[in-house]
Parts: C-alpha cells; structure tokens; sequence
C-alpha cells in the first residue's frame, strides 16, 4: 500500500508568522536592510566570524516526560552586527529538534567576520548538537500544555558556507517585505522548495483506511518551517490527523522575493492510495 504526497501551490499570500513560543523566527531589530547587501565567503581577507559564549544553564530543565537526540545543521548569514540571519536547513531532522535548533541559533550571537579589517555579513554553517527535553508547563489561566525545552547544553561547530549568492537582501523583521499583502507566487517570489516531505501513513486500523486526496493549508515562514496547517480538503477525522501529522514535519528551502526569504501560504495535496 503506497501513499504518493504531491505539494501542489494554489495561492500564496504574504503573511507575517509569528513562530510559537518554543521557537524563533531568525531576526534583527536593528535597521531595516531592503537592498542587497554583499555577502562575503571566508577567504584570505575575509576572517570567520566566532560564536559568542552564551549561558543556556538557566533555560535546561530535567523533568522531562520525554527526550530526543539529534544533530540538525543550518545555513546563515552573520551580518556585520554578529547577528544570525537568513537561516535554512542544510540538514533536518523532521521532528521538533528542527525548532529547537532555530531557537538555539536566533539566540546567538557572534564577532562579526571581518573584510580587509571592516565587520561584514559572512556565510555560514553551524551544526547543533542537541538534546531535547518534552515538559509540561502551565499557563496563566491554569491551563497545562507540553514544550520542548533544553536538556543539555547544545554543541555547536561553526564552518564557512560557500553556496550563497554574493548578494543579498537580510531578513529583517521591520522591512516592509516581510508584512505586505497578496504576495503570490510570480512577480519576483519563489515557491518553497521541499527538503523533506515525509510520507503520511494511514492508520493502524483497517476500517479507518480512505483512499482519496486530503489538501492541507499552511503557512511556511521564513525559515522554511510550517506553521498552522489545517484541512481545508477532508477525507475522515483519523486520515485528516494523518496527514496534518506527516505536513508538520516537511521542511523547506523558504519562499523569497529578490533573494529575501519571505513567509507565504501555500497548500499541499496528500494522496492517500492503494
């Protein structure tokens, strides 16, 4: 019994995401960067920036309902503040380290690398090793959900990125591409180009198996992650569950305007079939 997914874009908007709490959307609240900026690879004049030393002991929590292991590895640009930007994924994990290690690295930072002596944005790629630890947290109104927080303090390895065009436009929370309306696919934006694209799987229970086509909404930001999928195209509560399941964990080379990552929405057909 196969299951084929087909990503299929019906219409892309702008929309601003605001990751959730467990994650960070890689940032700056410095000036607003909308022209290409020139991005340096390391070389002989140009030196690699260095990962600051920062305290993640207060954010490790132990009382773990469950844990998981896992290398992920991100490309980025350090802009020549020390500050991470333009994160995606070399190397995901499809599963809620991917979040974690974004976090990890928006709350990096860095000595910018340097050219002929003046700071300038370099081209990057770290490698996280992390552990993760799932704990459950109450909120103000009394209500209990699950979080993925720290174990143990990530190991980070810092290497020069060499395929990244020379110049680009820096992701940047205030620039006005990141909020304007009905951006579609076309007029200078990129589709997101799936990295990984899981397969769903039916249920375990025969008698909930559906063979057809469920079509899941999504908002995949800048970053390449998907955010709040929902079914927009039903099959059956159990296969619709399925298929959010196996969307949830596809990542992306993120959607972009003049070479800027932008967050878009997109649909996505899963085929369920014999």
């Amino acid at each position: 019994m196969g299951i084929i997914n087909r990503l299929s874009v019906v219409l892309v908007f702008a929309l601003l995401i605001a990751l959730p709490a467990d994650s960070h959307c890689l940032s700056t609240d410095s000036n607003e960067l909308t022209h290409p900026q020139k991005v340096y690879q390391v070389s002989s004049d140009v030196t690699l920036p260095e990962l600051l030393p920062v305290d993640f002991a207060a954010t490790l929590r132990s009382d773990c309902q469950q844990t998981e292991r896992g290398e992920v590895q991100l490309t980025f640009i350090v802009d020549d503040s020390g500050r991470p930007r333009n994160a995606y994924f070399a190397h995901a994990l499809a599963s809620s380290l991917d979040r974690l290690a974004l976090g990890v690295l928006a709350a990096d930072r860095f000595t910018p690398g340097r050219h002929d002596g003046v700071p300038a944005a370099v081209a990057m790629l770290i490698k996280l090793k992390l552990e993760s630890c799932v704990v459950a947290e109450t909120s103000e109104s009394g209500g209990e959900s699950l979080h993925i927080r720290l174990k143990s303090v990530p190991v980070q390895t810092l290497s020069p990125e060499k395929n990244v065009p020379q110049d680009l436009i820096l992701d940047d929370s205030k620039s006005p591409e990141k909020g304007s309306a009905n951006r579609v696919i076309g007029n200078r934006v990129s589709a997101p180009y799936p990295l990984i694209a899981p397969e769903a799987k039916f249920p375990a229970d025969q008698k909930l198996r559906k063979v057809g086509v469920c079509l899941i909404f999504l908002a995949v930001d800048a970053n390449g992650m998907p955010q709040t999928p929902r079914v927009v195209r039903s099959l059956s509560p159990e296969m619709d569950k399925q298929a959010l399941e196996a969307v949830d964990r596809y990542r992306f080379k993120p959607a972009t305007k003049n070479g800027q990552p932008v967050p878009v929405m997109m649909t996505i057909e899963v085929n369920f079939r014999q």
